[in-house]
């Protein structure tokens, strides 16, 4: 997630999971470009996001693969998936009418990573080649 994207100068990739994570990759070292991935954003980031006017990619994948796909890892019990799913749909709803969100869906993107990719691009206008 970036907020002043630009073609150059210097990214940092986060995976920050709460707002001192993130400041703290923010201050070292500084950088222009923030790179923030998670599955579960909370508040912290939306807020964050929101005060720095940032951009961010909001990628959604049917509910229904998401409980398959915890409910075959090890250890996992019906709770916690259902837990985890639900508390995920229910954060990334807010993000989906984010005014600087890129909402991507997995049915309609997962196929063509080319022009996925190409639309994050424009979404923070990078310069790609085409």
């Amino acid at each position: 997630m970036s907020s002043s994207p630009s073609a150059s100068g210097s990214s940092l990739c986060s995976s920050a999971g709460n707002s001192e994570g993130l400041l703290q990759a923010v201050i070292e070292p500084p950088s222009q470009h923030i790179l923030v991935s998670e599955q579960q954003p909370g508040s912290w980031l939306r807020r964050t996001l929101a005060a720095a006017n940032g951009r961010c990619v909001v990628a959604l994948g049917d509910p229904r693969a998401c409980v398959a796909e915890l409910a075959a890892a090890p250890g996992s019990t019906l709770i916690d998936v259902v837990s985890g799913v639900a508390n995920s749909c229910a954060t990334l709803t807010s993000y989906r009418s984010f005014p600087r969100a890129l909402v991507l869906h997995t049915e309609e993107h997962a196929f063509d990573a080319v022009a996925a990719a190409r639309m994050i691009a424009d979404h923070f206008a990078a310069a790609i080649g085409r």
